[in-house]
């Protein structure tokens, strides 16, 4: 049976990457798309060569996130990433803009595969890919294409209807074998000055990860002054609270990943 072009050169592109981080998520809303953006800025801030890849065909999120001006270029050999002070940036708004995307299964299939193929990463240490949300051929893709080098970190709130989504992709990912390193739940707790408040209640996530023989779960905070510096056009990580805990989720994952 023959293969793809397209595949053979999208794994060719992707040689030059040591581990691939897929943040996954279930459903919209969760901040995923802010945990990948946060995670790739505090992997660069440690000294690693990063590379963030937005993925997300209808609602990609990042380039606000990171303030992204710069006009994507490319060469004989295929596109090349915008280097964001050291952080290799690519998404698929940097291609079609603002414009609305009315794709079907196959047709979404073959442009995340292009997009692998034609996007050329320097030497990199990790290269974090916010996925769409949800289980559809756009997830599928990039999962069976990177393999091996990959790792997923799911993102989830506490509520109820978050993590029954997520269920549904934990199993989904037992099923294609791709590890899943590590549960993020987000906008778990509030700090209002000496009192931590869960706006969710007591999460379910712990059980959840028990079911799928997942032994890290990471909690993160519901942190006011993230809006105020997104607004501000200033890096995630310019608000002092999630900035701590990115750090640390950061730390963590370099220390388990070293192998």
């Amino acid at each position: 049976m023959s293969v793809d072009p397209l595949y053979e050169m999208a794994v060719q592109k992707l040689a030059s990457v040591k581990k691939v981080i897929l943040i996954a998520s279930g459903k919209g809303g969760v901040g995923k798309s802010l945990v990948a953006v946060s995670l790739a800025l505090a992997l660069r801030n440690k000294g690693f060569k990063v590379g963030l890849l937005d993925l997300d065909l209808h609602g990609p999120s990042t380039g606000v996130l990171l303030s992204v001006e710069e006009k994507i270029k490319g060469d004989k050999h295929g596109l090349v990433p915008i280097n964001l002070n050291g952080l290799e940036y690519m998404s698929l708004a940097l291609l079609v803009g603002d414009n609305p995307l009315a794709l079907k299964g196959d047709v979404k299939e073959r442009l995340i595969l292009e997009i692998f193929a034609e996007t050329k990463w320097s030497e990199l240490d990790f290269l974090v890919v916010d996925l769409p949300p949800g289980t559809g051929d756009e997830t599928i893709v990039p999962l069976r294409l990177i393999g091996g080098k990959a790792v997923v970190f799911v993102v989830t709130t506490p509520s109820r209807v978050s993590i029954s989504v997520v269920t549904r992709l934990l199993r989904l990912l037992r099923d294609e074998g791709i590890p899943v390193k590590c549960i993020i739940e987000n906008m778990a707790y509030l700090n209002l000055g000496d009192r931590v408040v869960k706006p969710f209640g007591e999460s379910e996530i712990e059980k959840v990860a028990e079911d799928f023989g997942i032994d890290w779960v990471y909690k993160l905070p519901l942190d006011p002054g993230l809006e105020e510096v997104i607004r501000k056009r200033e890096s995630p990580l310019s608000s002092q609270e999630w900035s701590e805990s990115i750090k640390k989720l950061a730390g963590f994952l370099a220390e388990k990943l070293k192998s």
